[in-house]
């Protein structure tokens, strides 16, 4: 029987906003017509400079976080 237990959720989203009226402006569709198909209203896109390692270790801080899990690396002090 497995002990694994799932202590914290962690999340990151880029801050980089792409709403639907941005695609109107690039095409030719609406922002009803976006919406009634798909439900979504804004995305997130990640600039030229972040990388998914960027994003991880952000979602993985929050993980930690969340669950209160004290981490020590090796020659540091223990931090929560």
């Amino acid at each position: 029987m497995s002990r694994a237990q799932i202590l914290g959720v962690g999340h990151d989203v880029p801050s980089k906003v792409v709403t639907n009226h941005d695609w109107v402006a690039m095409m030719p569709t609406s922002d009803e017509w976006i919406v009634q198909r798909s439900g979504i209203q804004e995305r997130r896109f990640a600039d030229g400079r972040l990388q998914d390692a960027t994003v991880l270790v952000a979602a993985f801080g929050s993980g930690l976080t969340w669950s209160g899990a004290v981490v020590q690396c090796p020659g540091q002090e223990a931090t929560s």
